[in-house]
C-alpha cells in the first residue's frame, strides 16, 4: 500500500513543556508524520537547522537595532508583539536569503511556520521556537557582557557557572563548613 501524501500545510506545532528547551526537546517535538514524510529522520541531529535560524535571528536584530532598547525591557518576548513581529519578518528575510540547499531550506520554512501558531497570538506559543532562539542569544551576550565587566573589574574568580559545578564535588560535610558565599572550605 502507497504512503499517503503528506499535508500540504506544515502542522501546528506547540511549545514543548518543561522549563527549557534543548535541541532533543525541538526534534522530539516536530517528530510529526508530516516531518517524516519529508526527511525528518535523516537528520540525525537538529543542531544544524538550529544553528542556520540562530545565525539569521542573529543578523535581524542587529539589523532592527533592536537590542539597543536593552534598558527598557528585559528580555525580547517583553516588546510589544508590533516590534516582535517586524523583527520575525526581517529574520525570515534572513532565512529566504542564507545559501542552503533547497531540502534543508523547506525544512527549515516548514518548522518556522509550524512554531508560529498564528492562530495563538499573545501566548506561549506564538512564535516559540523563534524566541526560545532570541533567549539563547540574549544569555550569550548577557554572560560575554558579565565576563567582560568581570575583566575591567580585575576580577579573577571563577564564573558562578563554574563555582556551581565545582560546589557539586563538595560533601555535605564540606558545603555545611564553608566560610563565605563563594564556597571556599576551612579544613
Amino acid at each position: 500500500m502507497a504512503e499517503p501524501a503528506p499535508a500540504s500545510a506544515p502542522p501546528a506545532v506547540p511549545k514543548p513543556e518543561g522549563h527549557s528547551l534543548t535541541n532533543k526537546a525541538i526534534q522530539d517535538a516536530f517528530d510529526l508524520p508530516y516531518y517524516q514524510a519529508r526527511g525528518w529522520e535523516s537528520i540525525t541531529r537538529v543542531s544544524p537547522l538550529v544553528r542556520v535560524i540562530r545565525k539569521c535571528a542573529h543578523e535581524a536584530l542587529v539589523e532592527t537595532q533592536i537590542m539597543e532598547l536593552r534598558p527598557q525591557f528585559d528580555h525580547f518576548s517583553d516588546l510589544v508583539d508590533k516590534d516582535i513581529e517586524a523583527t520575525y519578518e526581517v529574520f525570515l528575510r534572513k532565512i529566504k536569503a542564507h545559501p542552503m540547499d533547497s531540502q534543508f531550506s523547506t525544512l527549515i520554512t516548514d518548522i518556522l511556520l509550524s512554531s508560529e501558531n498564528l492562530g495563538k497570538k499573545g501566548t506561549r506559543d506564538h512564535l516559540w521556537l523563534f524566541k526560545w532562539v532570541i533567549y539563547g542569544i540574549e544569555q550569550a551576550q548577557q554572560q560575554k557582557k558579565r565576563r567582560e565587566q568581570r575583566k575591567a573589574r580585575g576580577d579573577d574568580s571563577l564564573e558562578p557557572e563554574v563555582e556551581k559545578r565545582e560546589r557539586k564535588g563538595l560533601s555535605i560535610l564540606d558545603l555545611v563548613n564553608t566560610n563565605d558565599d563563594q564556597g571556599h572550605v576551612e579544613r
